[in-house]
């Protein structure tokens, strides 16, 4: 994996999204945001018209990581998905040609992150979407303005999975209460 994520990984940082560099060096909203009480400028139209800082499709910056646990593994990938294709085909080749062991396509999935979620050892995983992400003023020398803050990926353990899983091992009865 780590020589595969040297072969990956291309450029240093995404690109600016050039509407959004245009927005922020504008002088305030004429009609501001609720949140935005007439500070803030074009930053904050930005954010309300959901456009990010950065390029969320740059094409000369892509990123590989991975997670692993046993014989589970999750990859991330910021690339296109033609991309998850090529990297679930060499480490398919590489399972099978170097491990002669083969990997189970029903249970692999590629999926969007923040659109979809992806399973890992019992809990569900997404990055928050950008209408989501929460929204802070923030005060740098005489200016002030909101920003979209960047989050980190969510793991969210399905409480009624975790309760069947519970019932079928005798430790909780129905109405989920704890057996004695």
């Amino acid at each position: 994996m780590n020589k595969l994520i040297k072969e990956f990984n291309e450029g240093t940082r995404r690109k600016t999204d050039p509407r959004y560099k245009k927005l922020s060096r504008a002088s305030p909203c004429p009609q501001p945001l609720a949140t935005d009480k007439g500070k803030g400028g074009g930053v904050v139209k930005a954010h309300a018209l959901g456009i990010q800082a950065r390029l969320g499709r740059d094409l000369n910056y892509k990123r590989l990581w991975y997670v692993r646990y046993a014989d589970d593994f999750l990859i991330g990938v910021i690339g296109s998905y033609d991309d998850c294709h090529k990297v679930r085909k060499k480490i398919t080749d590489f399972l099978k040609e170097s491990l002669k062991m083969e990997l189970n396509l029903e249970k692999t999935k590629i999926t969007h992150a923040t659109t979809d979620r992806a399973k890992f050892l019992g809990l569900e995983i997404r990055i928050t979407p950008y209408e989501k992400k929460p929204v802070r003023r923030v005060v740098r020398g005489d200016q002030s303005y909101m920003i979209k803050l960047n989050t980190s990926p969510q793991l969210l353990a399905p409480l009624s999975n975790i309760l069947d899983k519970l019932r079928e091992m005798g430790l909780i009865k129905k109405g989920n209460i704890a057996t004695s």
